[in-house]
């Protein structure tokens, strides 16, 4: 498993496909917890995301926010919340719903 500081590249290579890996993706690394697929481990300022594929290194809190902007971009509605997005995904997904 390689490593890398490069947010375009980890997300190409651990592909987070669908809204629950987007959504878990995205709260793992908000909340700095292991949440699915994504595990994450911290020290200090820096955060760190492995994914199925490889580990991203965000070694700054900058780098922390500009990585979940990121994410935020891999909603199919760019005009809603990660929350709304994700709970309007989940509904749509349910047949009862």
């Amino acid at each position: 498993m390689q490593d890398t500081t490069d947010f375009e590249v980890w997300i190409e290579d651990n592909e987070p496909d669908g809204y629950e890996e987007i959504y878990t993706l995205y709260r793992s690394v908000a909340e700095r917890e292991d949440n699915g697929i994504w595990a994450v481990t911290t020290n200090g300022d820096k955060t760190f995301v492995t994914g199925p594929t490889s580990t991203l290194q965000l070694l700054s809190e900058k780098a922390r926010r500009t990585f979940l902007n990121a994410v935020e971009a891999l909603k199919s509605d760019p005009e809603m919340d990660m929350e709304s997005w994700y709970g309007y995904e989940r509904n749509m997904a349910n047949s009862k719903a």
